[in-house]
C-alpha cells in the first residue's frame, strides 16, 4: 500500500476520480511527434476541411439510391410511380391525384399499399441499414 500511495503522488493522483480527470491525461496538439522541429499532432488530425465526411455521405447517398432502385422494380408501375413523384419529386397528393386523374384517397391508399410491401419486401433489411444514417 506505500507503494501504491508513493506511485500516485508521483503522478498526482489522490482519488480513482482523478486517474478520469481528462485534463489530467490531456496531451497538447502543439507537442511535436518524432524529431523536434518535425510535424506536430495538430498538424496530422484531420481538420474540418478534409471532405472526407463529403465524401462518404455521397458514397453512402449512391448505396441508398441503388438499394431503392432496385426495391422499387419489384413494385407494380402505378405504385413505383406514386412514390417516385411522392418523395423523390416533392408533389402532394392532390398534385399526383390531378396529374393522375383519381381521387386523393386513391393516391392516399396506393401511396400506404406501396410503403408497406416494400417493408414486407426488405426481409434482408438492405433499406433498413440506411435508417438513422
Amino acid at each position: 500500500m506505500h507503494l501504491k500511495t508513493a506511485f500516485n503522488e508521483a503522478l498526482g493522483v489522490r482519488r480513482v476520480r482523478d486517474y478520469r480527470e481528462p485534463l489530467q491525461w490531456a496531451v497538447s496538439l502543439s507537442q511535436p511527434i518524432g524529431e523536434p522541429g518535425g510535424d506536430t499532432l495538430a498538424d496530422v488530425l484531420p481538420g474540418p476541411d478534409t471532405g472526407l465526411e463529403d465524401a462518404e455521405e455521397e458514397i453512402w447517398r449512391e448505396q441508398l439510391c441503388t438499394a431503392l432502385v432496385d426495391a422499387l422494380e419489384k413494385l407494380p408501375t402505378d405504385w413505383r410511380r406514386i412514390l417516385k413523384m411522392r418523395y423523390w419529386w416533392g408533389k402532394r397528393m392532390k398534385q399526383i391525384a390531378a396529374e393522375e386523374g383519381i381521387s386523393h384517397q386513391a393516391i392516399a391508399n396506393k401511396t400506404a399499399s406501396a410503403l408497406k410491401r416494400l417493408r414486407k419486401m426488405d426481409t434482408a433489411g438492405r433499406l433498413r441499414e440506411f435508417i438513422c444514417q
